[in-house]
């Protein structure tokens, strides 16, 4: 805009003599003033673009704005649009051609000699000239017509100028017209936009009402929108037509005028323009730093442009004043004026006027800019919103951040769970949410396996959470992140609320040892309330009960849920023991968890079922007495696997020595066969020719026998190892692998021990631990009653989505807010380590490994619920709901171009999220000081109260 700002001061200078000495109007960017001066500036910049279009059609067509106001009154009368029509026609002519002698300036000298003496001879040199005359005519008509009656149009303007030209051709050469015959448009124009704002006065004078909702800005509303369609349809006619005059200039132009149409362009645009010296202001009479318009100036501004009009057309006249036809030129006098009068409107409508409408939505962004100090983004509008919720909201629904310690009562944290953003490049941060958090009135369940549920309790937390999106301007990205303190451990499952006492977990880990877990969000969109009530307006019944369904479905999957389950408690509690007797045992936990997830120990085997009464440290140590027993089962197993696999690789080895030797007896026996089949061969040819040569050649045969016999004996050795060593190598893996025998065998190990191990102490304390189980699970039908008569009384989580959507519907006036599904991607990372004085590794969580982790988890759980039989006390659930407000244009571009307030639309948006979380209404949830502001920019929110 640097550009546009030159032009107005040059032609401030310009107009200096029109204006008093003692006035000196400024760019707009250099004196104070009011936002209503910008509305003023848009007016003025309008205005002066409407009557320079004008008065520059009149300069050259005379009889154009009387015409054109008189069809306005027919057109207003008949309720029809006025349109300008332009066409032209060139016809070039062959008239004659003539031939001329001319004598050229030069005189030719000879000299002859002859017997009377030398004598001389001059004469000139004649020129045979051959001209080919044209006839030229150039019709050129302009006319205005209402309704689309063009036949009956008004001609405001017509050229049907002729002339003869000569063009110089060659002896027998047929002459080539020099112009071809062509048409101009027919191009046309709608004026009904420009009539409106000339008055019956014939003053131009364009207003924007400011009333009208869709008035954002001085140059964003609906007036000024109209005005920017008609002016620029008036740019593309205007060029359209001095695109085809300045071919005719071009074509029909001397080699030394070659340049003329460019010149007009030139020209036409360094005519005085109004709207450049509108575009100011200046300061007030009355001694005070205020700026105003130069509104009163706009006649004179006016006046000054039609004078200088006048002089560039006589200018233009002056210059085709005394063309020859016989130099080949042609008069384009008419054709060069319609062309500068088309390049200047051009230049009016199409830049100054546009430039002058950017530049005041530019001076608003530089100042909005100006004011804050720098120029924001979505992080810093989320730092605020963060400030400004913590000031309109009652303590107890304030947004909190989303970090949770993982702890019971009254006891170191385990670890926490959080959902972080990364919006702050520089730091990581969890989000803030409105969360409403409650203990379980009743259980809920999650599945086990296909034939087992597992009910839990602990407390629920329900998470509502107001992301915003700017277009253009890529959303943070979010992230679970679960951390696991030392010698600590729990139970992350990640999934979704699937029913009214069932949560669906798709992925399950157990964090430990200072492990943490990063697991990558996916947001998702679903369109909003009312987009989705347009989409299905028009489609038939099925459709819509189809496209219904599966917006329920897609409602219900924006419910995302993290439950953590704590394993010390629920240990405590399989075990028999009392609360917080495992705190200080980590060795004796971890082997415990050792033993359920990798060797699936019933845990009837460790449990104490010894008397109630004793203290805790005695209940602990009897517990660990069971866990040695079990660890020094395990280890002879592992012993005798150990020593089997040795026995079996020992007798493979020892049969593959006698297969060896075996078949080394048998090629011994075949060669002794040969060797006695050759000694018979011999003994008859010596008997027959008694020749010692064959003895000879049957002796090598014999040593070469033997030779290969050897190396054939050595080979097949070594065979028979490799073999033999292979084998029993697959004999010891195939023995660590059988994991699922060895383990129904350690099983029967373990009780048959442990029975005898009960009958040499003379107890009955496995019996009794029997009865135990035996009364748990008959204890089965009680529990189902109980939770039957619990589910009366559950908080149905799947109501939400659909609640909250009927909300938005309801309340958000600009349709902004869309559901958001949450889902974990694909690949997780995982930084841990493996031991105190090891480093801390980072590696790749896929989907393969996130399968197994579920599993160990699952296994765990299995363990320490016994199949499902036992409550989950220790359960926390994390409900999250999330909606996105999502702006069509940048943060800035929303405050400047739409005038319209993010934070108020936003914060009209957490309150109908905070409304449907907490249920109450909004006026009991607001700070008193505060409520007066929000009912004037939300009222809707207050009439539910």
């Amino acid at each position: 805009m640097l550009q546009f700002q030159n032009r107005v001061t040059a032609a401030l200078k310009d107009v200096q003599k029109i204006l008093d000495t003692t006035r000196h109007p400024v760019y707009p960017t250099e004196g104070s003033h009011t936002y209503n001066d910008k509305y003023t500036l848009a007016e003025l910049a309008t205005s002066a673009t409407v009557a320079s279009v004008m008065d520059s059609f009149s300069s050259i067509w005379p009889n154009f704005r009387t015409e054109v106001l008189s069809m306005k009154k027919q057109a207003e009368a008949e309720n029809k649009t006025v349109t300008l029509q332009i066409e032209s026609e060139e016809q070039c002519s062959f008239v004659e051609t003539v031939t001329k002698k001319v004598d050229s300036a030069t005189t030719v000298t000879k000299t002859s000699s002859s017997l009377l003496g030398n004598s001389k001879h001059s004469s000139k040199v004649v020129t045979t000239v051959i001209q080919h005359k044209w006839k030229y005519d150039f019709k050129f008509k302009v006319c205005i017509y209402t309704g689309n009656d063009a036949g009956n149009g008004v001609i405001v303007y017509s050229s049907d100028a002729g002339q003869i030209f000569t063009t110089v051709g060659q002896v027998d050469v047929k002459p080539q017209q020099p112009l071809p015959a062509r048409g101009l448009g027919p191009f046309s124009v709608d004026l009904t936009w420009f009539l409106k704002q000339i008055d019956c006065n014939s003053t131009v004078s364009f207003a924007i009402n400011r009333e009208l909702n869709t008035c954002h800005t001085p140059s964003r509303n609906e007036d000024i929108a109209e005005a920017q369609l008609a002016l620029k349809d008036m740019a593309n006619f205007v060029f359209s037509v001095g695109q085809h005059l300045r071919k005719v200039i071009r074509e029909s132009s001397t080699r030394e005028n070659r340049t003329l149409a460019t010149d007009l362009q030139i020209l036409g645009k360094d005519i005085f323009s109004p709207v450049l010296v509108l575009f100011s202001l200046e300061n007030q009479d009355d001694g005070s730093s205020q700026f105003t318009c130069l509104s009163k100036d706009f006649e004179a501004f006016q006046q000054n442009h039609i004078s200088r009009l006048k002089e560039h057309i006589g200018i233009e006249q002056a210059r085709h004043q005394g063309v020859d036809a016989d130099t080949g030129s042609i008069n384009l006098m008419d054709t060069c004026l319609n062309l500068m009068i088309m390049e200047h409107v051009s230049c009016i409508a199409d830049q100054h006027f546009s430039q002058a409408i950017e530049a005041i939505e530019i001076m608003l962004r530089n100042q909005l800019i100006a004011a804050i100090g720098k120029h924001i983004g979505p992080h810093d509008f989320s730092e605020y919103m963060l400030y400004h919720n913590n000031k309109i909201f009652k303590p107890e629904f304030r947004p909190r951040a989303f970090s949770y310690s993982i702890q019971r009562d009254d006891a170191v944290p385990e670890g926490t769970l959080s959902i972080e953003s990364d919006a702050d490049k520089n730091a990581i941060a969890p989000i803030y949410t409105i969360s409403a958090k409650r203990a379980a009135e009743t259980a809920m369940m999650f599945p086990l396996s296909a034939a087992a549920n597992v009910s839990f309790m602990g407390s629920r937390c329900v998470h509502a959470c107001a992301l915003t999106s700017f277009s253009g301007q890529s959303p943070p990205s979010l992230r679970m992140a679960a951390r696991a303190r030392q010698f600590s451990s729990f139970i992350l499952m990640v999934g979704n609320i699937a029913g009214p006492t069932l949560f669906q977990p798709s992925d399950a880990i157990i964090v430990r040892n200072k492990d943490e877990i990063i697991i990558p969000l996916l947001l998702e969109t679903l369109p909003t309330a009312k987009e989705f009530k347009e989409a299905i307006e028009s489609l038939s019944p099925e459709m819509r009960r189809f496209a219904k369904a599966f917006r329920s479905m897609q409602l219900a999957s924006t419910l995302f849920g993290v439950c953590i389950l704590q394993i010390k408690p629920q240990m405590e509690k399989v075990l028999n023991l009392p609360n917080g007797s495992l705190t200080k045992h980590i060795k004796l936990t971890q082997t415990l968890m050792e033993m359920f997830i990798t060797y699936q120990i019933p845990t009837d085997l460790m449990t104490y079922d010894g008397p109630a009464d004793l203290p805790v440290d005695e209940k602990v140590e009897a517990v660990k007495g069971h866990v040695d027993k079990l660890t020094k089962l395990i280890e002879f197993e592992k012993e005798e696997e150990i020593r089997i696999a040795v026995e079996r690789a020992a007798k493979a080895r020892l049969e593959a020595e006698r297969a060896a030797q075996a078949r080394q007896e048998a090629e011994e026996a075949e060669r002794r066969q040969r060797l006695e089949v050759g000694r018979k061969s011999l003994s008859k040819t010596k008997k027959k020719k008694g020749g010692g040569g064959m003895r000879k050649m049957f002796q090598r045969s014999v040593n070469e026998d033997a030779c290969l016999m050897k190396c054939a004996d050595v080979d097949d050795m070594l065979e028979v190892e490799c073999a033999a060593d292979l084998l029993c190598e697959e004999e010891v893996g195939g023995m660590c692998d059988d994991d699922d025998d060895e383990c129904d065998d350690f099983g029967d190990d373990c009780d048959s021990m442990n029975s005898s191990e009960d009958e040499s102490d003379g107890g009955g304390s496995m019996d009794e631990s029997d009865n135990e189980n035996d009364t748990s699970n008959s204890d089965d039908g009680k529990q189902v009653k109980r939770d039957k008569k619990m589910q009366k009384t559950v908080t149905d989580y799947t109501l939400l989505p659909a609640l909250l959507d009927k909300r938005f519907e309801q309340f958000d006036e600009d349709s902004a807010m869309r559901p958001t599904t949450i889902k974990t991607k694909e690949i997780w990372s995982r930084t841990s380590q493996n031991g105190l004085l090891s480093q801390r590794i980072q590696t790749s969580v896929d989907r393969n490994t996130q399968r197994n982790e579920k599993q160990k988890a699952m296994d765990l759980i299995d363990a320490l619920t016994r199949s499902g039989v036992m409550v989950y006390d220790q359960a926390d659930l994390h409900v999250v709901l999330a909606a996105t407000h999502c702006f069509d244009k940048t943060l800035i571009d929303t405050v400047i171009v739409d005038n319209k307030n993010p934070i108020e639309k936003v914060e009209r948006s957490t309150l109908i999220m905070a409304s449907t979380i907490h249920n109450r209404p909004s006026n009991e949830m607001i700070e008193s000081s505060e409520l007066e502001r929000v009912a004037q920019f939300s009222p809707k929110l207050f009439l539910e109260s």
